[in-house]
């Protein structure tokens, strides 16, 4: 059955192929709304207008952040978050805005959150986010995180990304956090790796070659649009994971997680 899926998915992949990416040439995606605020103090301003994407002449309405930036200054900093390096980020938030078609999980007004970065084709990526899930799915933080995905290729100009067009169908029959999880036991990618973790964690085979055969252009274009509202924030590199707009995974290590997550819930 997933050799049959696979044979398909590799049929369609090559009709789309042809341009740069998963297809920009059929998509409008304007410069997303992006204010990034500078320091001490520095709090996220929720934009009033969010970009819109054009799939197949029907626009894709882009969801709303929820967070707001808590009452405190870098002045005010736990000892956990008092190096220059991490004050660095502190003092500068990005305001991003999400598409609709981006898997959440965690309650909409939640006080945290998180927007993950990242490329399900990366195996170093998934090291990185399974350490960021030990500290996420804390029993302390439950019902306090909102988590948003957004596709980050390693390689922009590399169309061929079967973990993240799976991860669209994942999402499709609302398995995509269970699929994503499930990617963390991959040592070595094979031909059909993707198509087996779909099928794992409940993805059913006639539904996905359906979803396969219909909706693939869609996919592409939604993964071309998070691949260029990442690249409109100055991310071109996953993994990345923002926590109210502060970045981690540069200046402020996933070891600093909880310390930040406490931080901005006022723990």
């Amino acid at each position: 059955m997933s050799s049959t899926i696979l044979k398909l998915f590799v049929c369609i992949f090559c009709t789309f192929s042809a341009s740069a990416s998963y297809g920009a040439a059929d998509i409008t995606i304007p410069k997303p709304n992006l204010k990034i605020n500078k320091g001490k103090g520095a709090k996220a301003k929720i934009p009033d207008t969010h970009p819109e994407m054009i799939i197949l002449g029907k626009k894709v309405i882009p969801g709303k952040r929820n967070y707001k930036a808590p009452p405190k200054t870098v002045d005010e900093l736990p000892k956990a978050l008092r190096s220059e390096r991490v004050k660095s980020a502190l003092s500068t938030r990005k305001d991003i805005t999400v598409y609709k078609h981006n898997p959440t999980l965690g309650p909409t007004n939640a006080p945290i959150s998180i927007i993950e970065m990242t490329d399900l084709n990366c195996l170093q990526c998934m090291s990185f986010l399974k350490d960021a899930d030990k500290v996420l799915e804390m029993k302390k933080y439950k019902d306090k995180i909102k988590r948003t995905y957004i596709h980050l290729p390693v390689d922009l100009y590399n169309s061929t990304n079967p973990a993240a067009f799976y991860g669209k169908i994942a999402q499709e029959q609302g398995v995509f956090w269970q699929y994503r999880k499930e990617l963390f036991s991959i040592d070595e990618i094979k031909d059909n790796t993707f198509i087996d973790k779909l099928v794992k964690v409940g993805g059913d085979p006639t539904k996905i070659r359906n979803l396969v055969r219909k909706n693939a252009r869609k996919f592409y274009k939604e993964l071309d649009a998070d691949a260029m509202l990442a690249k409109n924030t100055g991310e071109t590199r996953p993994p990345v994971i923002f926590v109210n707009g502060i970045k981690v995974g540069f200046n402020i290590k996933v070891e600093e997680l909880s310390a930040l997550l406490d931080y901005e819930l006022g723990l």
